[in-house]
């Protein structure tokens, strides 16, 4: 693999990083209910419409990015016989899913 398919991989990777950080610092900030209070009603501070129309775009949004990416390395397989993602590509979906899922817990 050469150091340009390497380069976007690594910058794939760390905007997928930076992309669950920034959704974990976003949902937190807008409609986590306090300590204690996850499962009292009434309890969020944001609804299920702001948190969709803010957070709900950055996962989203990476979603079609890696979708993106995924099916260019796919034509690049195809016509160079060459998989241009690197194995640790495959934690990406892992990253988003533990993400979504701490957001969930803390409704």
């Amino acid at each position: 693999m050469n150091k340009g398919v390497r380069l976007v991989n690594g910058i794939a990777l760390l905007l997928n990083i930076a992309g669950v950080a920034a959704f974990l610092l976003i949902a937190s900030s807008m409609a986590w209910a306090q300590r204690g209070f996850e499962h009292d009603p009434g309890a969020t501070v944001g609804t299920f419409l702001v948190w969709g129309a803010v957070a709900l775009p950055l996962p989203l949004g990476f979603l079609l990015l890696d979708f993106m990416l995924l099916i260019l390395a796919a034509v690049v397989y195809a016509k160079r016989k060459v998989w241009s993602l690197e194995w640790t590509f495959a934690f990406v979906p892992v990253m988003w899913a533990v993400a979504i899922y701490v957001d969930n817990i803390h409704h």
